[in-house]
């Protein structure tokens, strides 16, 4: 799907995940970048420990944080710009990223979860919200604007930017966080 329908040229695809042989080898087979999902912070999901109680149930959300902290970090890769695709997303028309005058472009949706919203006022309390959600499982990401996020994040909360979105976590939400709506509002 990146391959065929994204309408930039493509440099490098990097898949971002725990050192597994069977992917490893997937990488070696069709020609991408392996990254260990350690080498980007220095510690695994799991080390996050992040436990979601909903509906009586308890649900570990570890590794969805943690996907999102990557895509947030600015680490992978060698270009200014970066898309970040979720892996369960395949495109399957064509789409632009970086318009001709090189100005971003978000695709967006109408969903509107609340407890997204909410977390970006906690972490940033004065930025303006959008009227439509920038979650749609794809997103271009700059390298400047991302470390002015991590400076507005620390600046706010006076601590890390990777600690300051994990304190500001809800965990009675399943969902109350979403790295696309905080960097697409920001």
């Amino acid at each position: 799907g990146l391959k065929k329908n994204v309408n930039h040229p493509i440099k490098k695809i990097y898949i971002v995940a725990p050192k597994i042989p069977v992917i490893e080898n997937f990488c070696i087979k069709h020609n991408l970048i392996f990254i260990d999902e350690y080498s980007i912070f220095h510690f695994n999901p799991q080390d996050l420990n992040i436990f979601i109680t909903s509906n009586g149930k308890t649900i570990n959300r570890s590794g969805w944080i943690f996907q999102q902290l990557v895509k947030l970090s600015g680490k992978i890769g060698t270009e200014e710009n970066y898309l970040c695709i979720d892996a369960d997303h395949i495109l399957l028309k064509k789409h632009t990223f970086i318009d001709k005058k090189g100005i971003p472009v978000f695709y967006m949706s109408s969903e509107n979860h609340i407890p997204y919203y909410r977390n970006i006022k906690k972490i940033l309390p004065t930025i303006n919200l959008s009227k439509l959600s920038f979650v749609a499982h794809k997103m271009i990401f700059n390298k400047t604007q991302i470390a002015k996020l991590h400076k507005e994040l620390e600046k706010h909360n006076g601590t890390s930017w990777i600690n300051a979105i994990l304190n500001s976590l809800d965990i009675k939400e399943t969902f109350s966080f979403s790295e696309f709506e905080l960097y697409g509002n920001f």
